[in-house]
């Protein structure tokens, strides 16, 4: 298969998005991350694959992904597929069901890559894992990747974009120092001698 040419020119740029089997489902939108401690599904995403009477189990809250720390609704179990019918291998990942805001369904986490004894390769976008009839390769979406870095691009040029004119100009009239040749003069002759004079600021009075 031919490597696309965006994933090698934008190599570590671009997320490994892939499309598991989570549970008898094709998941799509799943993001690999080899830096996270742990796999979250989204809330959604678990309501769709849920069998009627599943709980799920208490866990511990989530740190560093967001401010502060965030409570998981809870944590479930479910079996993970990679590769097709002629040479795949499964899984039972363990994943907190906790509502971030993100783009995608799923994480898998380190321990996760772990359990499948899998390598990444973020250059090309790949990952690469054993299976029972040789190594399984999963590529990564291409086309989502791009499309979520994109959103990022925007998202931080609106963040950190200039501001609007009005804003820029009070925002500066605030913060300007009037020089001494802006300052308004004004001469008045010296009671002593009037044919001198002396310059002093235009907003004093002569007297």
């Amino acid at each position: 298969m031919t490597i696309p040419r965006c994933s090698l020119g934008r190599g570590g740029e671009l997320a490994l998005v892939v499309s598991p089997t989570i549970h008898n489902v094709k998941m799509k939108r799943v993001l690999v991350d080899g830096w996270a401690s742990l796999s979250i599904i989204s809330p959604a995403a678990f309501d769709a694959l849920k069998a009627p009477g599943m709980k799920l189990q208490p866990s511990l809250p989530i740190i560093g992904v967001t401010p502060g720390h965030t409570w998981p609704l809870g944590h479930v179990e479910f079996p993970v597929t990679f590769g097709d019918s002629a040479n795949f291998r499964t899984e039972r990942i363990d994943f907190n069901v906790a509502d971030l805001n993100p783009p995608y369904n799923a994480v898998l986490g380190r321990p996760a890559l772990l359990k499948f004894m899998a390598a990444t390769h973020y250059a090309y976008l790949q990952m690469k894992m054993p299976g029972p009839a040789g190594p399984i390769t999963i590529f990564g979406d291409v086309k989502v990747a791009l499309t979520y870095a994109e959103q990022r691009a925007d998202n931080l040029a609106v963040a950190t974009g200039p501001q609007a004119p009005e804003a820029s100009a009070s925002h500066a009239s605030k913060k300007r120092i009037t020089s001494a040749d802006e300052v308004p003069v004004k001469e008045i002759p010296l009671r002593d001698d009037p044919s001198k004079t002396a310059k002093i600021s235009g907003t004093l009075d002569a007297k």
